[in-house]
């Protein structure tokens, strides 16, 4: 009779706890009611143990440059010709300038710029700074 009481006792603590943490006391009563102090014990440690194991996430850090535009804008150009050349992503326009193919004297533009402008008005070097 004693194991009976005891085992009914370990249901009734495990839905007391289920009912503290928001949880379906009915189903946590008849966990702990069938598997006992075994799965009382963890239901009310785990938790804890969980939290310590969880791996941290780094910190976000914010972009070293802030951009006047996303990324993800589309890009044109105009040759000397006046011949428009686009769309590109930013790192294709990039790479045709580090290339040559465009000059610091070429119009450029995106969906946020008003009129076309020069890439060394958008983009400032050190050398025209100097």
């Amino acid at each position: 009779m004693e194991k009976i009481l005891w085992i009914v006792a370990v249901g009734f603590v495990g839905a007391y706890v289920a009912k503290k943490r928001k949880l379906n006391p009915f189903f946590w009563f008849a966990v702990c009611f069938m598997l006992g102090l075994t799965a009382l014990l963890g239901f009310i440690f785990l938790p804890f143990f969980l939290k310590k194991w969880k791996k941290k996430s780094p910190p976000v850090k914010e972009p070293a440059i802030s951009l006047a535009f996303p990324l993800e804008s589309l890009w044109y150009y105009l040759e000397e010709d006046d011949t428009q050349n686009g769309p590109m992503s930013f790192l294709k326009l990039q790479q045709m300038m580090q290339e040559g193919k465009i000059q610091e004297n070429t119009y450029i533009w995106n969906e946020n710029f008003s009129h076309w402008k020069l890439w060394k008005d958008v983009f400032p070097t050190s050398k025209q700074e100097g």
